[in-house]
């Protein structure tokens, strides 16, 4: 079925709701932006003013711009968050030290973790933004340490006196409960992969979950629920497997596909998941609906670490777009660095279908995106990205979510 998108020049044959794993006739996209040139811009990010973007002369001189740079000295790891209001907590690479900013004002942003951390990889932080884990390299860059600060409960203020030690050695994925008071995290041994559950506060440790696999990913996208899935790659078929944090029970909702990757809504319902398809030699975006399992497919081809759900209206998910994926190895040369994406950031209503062009950054500052380690604010307000190609740290504030969808069939993604 031929739908034509108002705000590009796309076409695409889309199949609709399915149910099973059954291949779309959906075309691969060239480009999912304006037409415009991809080559690298002369335009560098020193040349960028800090707070620049779409100001006007009316403007409230403190009000922050919809599009501005937070930090552009490397960050290895962001999470934005609402208290009396929207934040964003974020670590740099350059010395694993944290810092807060407002999101919408603008002011010099505050130092939130004061140790010094050396040779940081990434850095995981809580939904509400009470702790981070920084994982980071010995001197000889052998081996990954992990490193934990966290707010105790007991305090709501940012600059109390904050709570650190040190993780176990090789970890390789962590994440906090999304109440903020537990870690779950894999270590990796010699028979494969071993979960753990640790309270933040007490330290106090349990083994809880076992794999004979390695190279996995976890995620805890609901309090009774975890997500674990094969660190995609076009070259192995991949699984999911969601964990019961009570009963320590794990059930595998998606196997046997190729760079297969997926991420929860946060009320459980909906499994957005990425993977190739062999036979129209493109990458698929695709929801799972775990109560009947219906497939919805998306015509708009990214990788899933490129996107992320709303957390107010949990129905919608956030995606950078890449303007070409036309690369068949594109997801493993990208993991590796060798290529870089250009994107744009559309949301999509999982329900109905229908879709909005948020950002299209190229086009505001000249200089492309490769978008990753993307969050949003309790209340859907703002959008929070790292820019792979030099780690700096960037935020779009999001235009207000209409309850009445467009009725237009253009403005469609898929049959309801």
């Amino acid at each position: 079925m031929l739908f034509a998108l108002t705000s590009v020049v796309l076409v695409f044959l889309l199949t609709g709701v399915q149910r099973g794993e059954q291949v779309t006739t959906q075309e691969p996209f060239a480009n999912t932006s304006i037409e415009r040139p991809l080559e690298e811009s002369a335009t560098s990010l020193d040349a960028v003013r800090n707070g620049w973007m779409n100001t006007s002369a009316t403007q409230d001189a403190n009000r922050a711009p919809r599009f501005r740079v937070l930090s552009k000295e490397p960050v290895a790891g962001a999470m934005a968050f609402n208290t009396q209001q929207a934040l964003v907590r974020y670590t740099l690479k350059t010395n694993g030290k944290s810092y807060e900013t407002p999101l919408a004002t603008v002011s010099e942003a505050t130092e939130w973790s004061k140790e010094p951390i050396l040779r940081v990889h990434d850095a995981e932080w809580s939904r509400g933004g009470s702790g981070v884990v920084t994982r980071f390299f010995n001197s000889s860059y052998e081996r990954v340490f992990a490193h934990l600060n966290y707010l105790p409960r007991s305090t709501s203020s940012s600059t109390a006196i904050q709570e650190a030690r040190n993780l176990p050695n090789e970890v390789t994925s962590v994440s906090f409960s999304p109440d903020g008071e537990s870690l779950f995290f894999l270590v990796a041994d010699i028979d494969g992969t071993v979960g753990y559950l640790e309270s933040v506060e007490s330290g106090n440790r349990v083994e809880v979950w076992s794999s004979p696999l390695r190279g996995l990913t976890a995620t805890w996208p609901t309090q009774e629920q975890i997500l674990i899935y094969a660190n995609p790659s076009l070259h192995t078929e991949g699984a999911v497997w969601l964990l019961n944090s009570s009963t320590w029970d794990a059930r595998v909702v998606l196997s046997d596909q190729h760079a297969l990757a997926a991420s929860m809504s946060g009320d459980g319902a909906s499994l957005l998941y990425s993977l190739y398809e062999h036979s129209g030699n493109i990458y698929s975006l695709r929801v799972l609906d775990l109560a009947d399992s219906d497939v919805t497919y998306v015509p708009l081809p990214t990788f899933v670490e490129k996107c992320v759900w709303g957390k107010q209206h949990t129905k919608y998910a956030y995606c950078a777009i890449p303007k070409n994926m036309n690369s068949r190895d594109l997801l493993d040369n990208w993991y590796k660095g060798v290529v870089r994406t250009d994107d744009v950031i559309w949301r999509i209503d999982t329900h109905s279908g229908v879709i909005e062009r948020i950002l299209d950054a190229r086009a505001e500052v000249n200089m492309p995106f490769d978008m990753i380690d993307l969050s949003v604010d309790q209340n859907d307000s703002y959008l929070v990205f790292r820019n792979k190609r030099d780690d700096s740290l960037w935020a779009v504030e999001l235009p207000t979510i209409t309850t009445p969808p467009p009725t237009t069939p253009e403005d469609r993604l898929f049959d309801e």
